[in-house]
């Protein structure tokens, strides 16, 4: 058997593996040079510019917006890329690079919103942070994501900002976000670096991590994610510096409120990192070869999942209800997606809206590009870490298997297969988002392993401006692919209004009706509405809104119900509701998320007008607000009377 074995190594050993561990970058390479960033970052201007035209040309239904906007996002990317594959690139150069594609990319996610949020789960949290700042104190149910009072990190940063500084809340969210990403780059190089031993491999590294479907636009929100991902980077840079110091107890000093702060900001990201820091310490202990203690390998992952489980506990474990029932029913509908029993189309929206075929064709190239990469970097990415496969005579005992140099780089290319996972849950209804989170955790690995293979294979120490101008593009195919997978059809937005289409329904229409009932009727009021005009409501009309999420009753069966009778007004008085918000703009379509309210039923149609209008019929209802499109129902008295039908 071991002799079999070994055969077959012998065959896959050209394939596979380079037999050693790439070299070293030149000597010339690793002078205090600029190179090339002056020019690029004048020609980053340019496309930035570029990208804004579109957006413009976008708002007034031009055709070529959308191409142009994605071009503009491919000439940033291509030139820089191709740049930092080059082999003689100094260290300075490729890390003013990464930052100034970082940034660039920043700006392009800011046009947009250029002025104010527009994207859904900013103003979850815009609306936690507004009710730190008028109540002065922590958790304050928020209705809109009851988890994110409980992990208030990124909001105490911004509202600290926001009250030391007098700037608007988004102003200081901007700010924050562009600092944290500038950082999180560089922190993700230094990582990747001293894992590799090559600021080649970790500047390719974190080019092909801006390939993740969150890093472009999701991941620059105000959101706990973003700033969660800051402190997992600075947490793993934290552990490798551990391991490369003698005098590692002020290092882990140093790491406790990194992992403190991590543990309150964001569930999902402290337990990948906690895990992570986990593997890590496993493998250093089964590898038999590192000469710390057993204490020095232990006591960072003890801190991170003391810090995270902690903190889940105190705050009475609400990662459970909240992420358990997503992950329960995606995995469900994966199971049955991978058993032929149907899934999600690719690439059309719940409305039926299809992407480009453009679009469609990048996407697809770029999950073949990242799959050739893997497939031809895995086994490599294992030999540099000293992996005694394939490439070496097979171990005739485990014990022998069993023994690896770089044990961080054996985790991190394990957890590529995250990626494969990500695509398959995208294909879900249930579990396309989920997809979409994994990504930024899976590309950790998927960035070092195909950086490898790019330095080993694809590239190596070639002068071939052409092959490193292909590499360039293709590495700029993902990336684009990564901001359509990310944020769909509407990434720039729709000239018009969309109905439940997140940043495409927030218009100064709907912001005006909300912005009034903070005026005539006070805040705190209890609304209920569809799904993006109850952000408003929340954060411009400072109301208390009604969600299945946090109270439990679904409205939008009242709101959307054929007639009114006893079942709906029990619904009114279990809710104790105030007003219902009502949009007549929700029947001229389908819903682009594919519901109105929460997450459900999939509309088929959409709602007749009679049946928003059956309101009118009944007595005790006034309504106190019209704009032609919108109006706004007091049920106070019907909820109220005993002699309601």
């Amino acid at each position: 058997m071991t002799s079999f074995l070994q055969r077959a190594a012998d065959i896959a050993r050209p394939l596979f593996a380079t037999g050693t561990a790439y070299p070293q970058e030149q000597a010339d390479g690793e002078r205090a040079d600029w190179g090339w960033f002056p020019s690029l970052a004048l020609w980053t201007g340019v496309t930035i510019a570029a990208a804004a035209a579109a957006a413009e040309a976008n708002r007034q239904a031009l055709d070529w917006a959308a191409p142009v906007f994605y071009a503009s996002i491919a000439l940033l990317v291509s030139p820089i890329a191709g740049r930092l594959v080059w082999p003689r690139t100094s260290r300075l150069e490729r890390i003013s690079l990464l930052l100034l594609a970082a940034l660039g990319l920043f700006l392009i996610r800011m046009i947009h919103e250029p002025t104010a949020f527009v994207d859904h789960d900013t103003f979850l949290h815009w609306a936690t942070a507004n009710d730190i700042m008028r109540t002065g104190r922590l958790f304050t149910p928020n209705p809109l994501l009851p988890i994110s009072a409980v992990y208030p990190g990124l909001e105490l940063v911004a509202t600290a900002l926001s009250e030391m500084s007098g700037l608007p809340i988004f102003v200081c969210a901007q700010l924050l976000m562009a600092i944290v990403r500038l950082i999180f780059v560089v922190a993700l190089f230094l990582v990747y670096e001293r894992i590799s031993g090559s600021s080649r491999v970790a500047s390719l590294a974190v080019t092909v991590y801006m390939g993740a479907s969150s890093f472009v636009y999701f991941d620059t929100t105000f959101s706990y994610e973003s700033l969660a991902l800051f402190f997992l980077a600075v947490a793993l840079l934290i552990d490798v510096r551990i391991e490369q110091t003698d005098r590692w107890l002020p290092v882990v000093a140093i790491a406790l409120p990194v992992l403190a702060a991590l543990a309150v900001t964001h569930h999902l990201t402290a337990f990948i990192a906690s895990l992570l820091l986990v593997a890590f310490a496993a493998f250093e202990i089964a590898s038999r070869k590192s000469p710390r203690s057993f204490w020095r390998i232990v006591t960072l992952p003890a801190a991170a999942l003391l810090f995270t489980a902690g903190w889940s506990e105190w705050t009475g474990n609400p990662t459970e209800g909240y992420l358990g029932p997503v992950f329960g029913q995606a995995f469900e509908e994966a199971t049955r997606l991978l058993s032929f029993g149907g899934g999600r189309l690719p690439f059309v929206a719940e409305d039926g809206t299809t992407a480009p075929i453009w679009l469609r064709e990048i996407t697809i190239l770029s999950v073949l590009l990242i799959c050739l990469g893997l497939a031809t970097s895995f086994f490599r990415a294992l030999a540099v870490a000293g992996v005694p496969v394939l490439w070496a005579r097979f171990p005739k005992r485990l014990p022998e298997f069993l023994r690896w140099d770089n044990n961080r780089l054996v985790v991190l290319t394990l957890v590529t297969f995250g990626y494969p996972l990500s695509i398959i849950l995208r294909m879900t209804r249930a579990g396309w988002e989920i997809g979409n989170r994994i990504g930024p955790f899976a590309f950790l690995g998927v960035g070092i392993v195909i950086a490898i293979g790019l330095v080993t294979f694809w590239q190596g120490w070639s002068q071939s401006r052409l092959r490193a101008s292909i590499i360039g593009a293709a590495l700029a195919v993902c990336v684009i692919a990564g901001v359509f997978s990310g944020s769909g059809n509407y990434v720039l937005g729709s000239p018009g209004f969309q109905v439940a289409a997140d940043s495409s329904s927030i218009e100064p229409m709907a912001i005006s009706a909300a912005t009034w009932t903070r005026q005539w009727l006070g805040p705190r009021n209890r609304f209920f509405s569809d799904r993006d005009n109850r952000l408003l409501l929340a954060t411009y009309g400072g109301q208390q809104v009604i969600t299945t999420l946090y109270d439990k009753y679904d409205l939008g069966e009242v709101e959307f119900s054929e007639r009114f009778g006893p079942q709906e007004l029990d619904a009114i008085r279990r809710t104790s509701l105030n007003y219902f918000l009502i949009d007549m703009r929700l029947t001229w379509q389908l819903p682009l998320m594919g519901f109105y309210f929460d997450p459900g039923p999939v509309y088929r149609k959409p709602p007749a007008p009679r049946v928003l209008q059956k309101f009118n019929e009944l007595a005790g209802v006034n309504r106190v607000f019209d704009n032609g499109y919108m109006s706004i129902i007091n049920v106070a008295a019907l909820r109220d009377s005993p002699d309601a039908p």
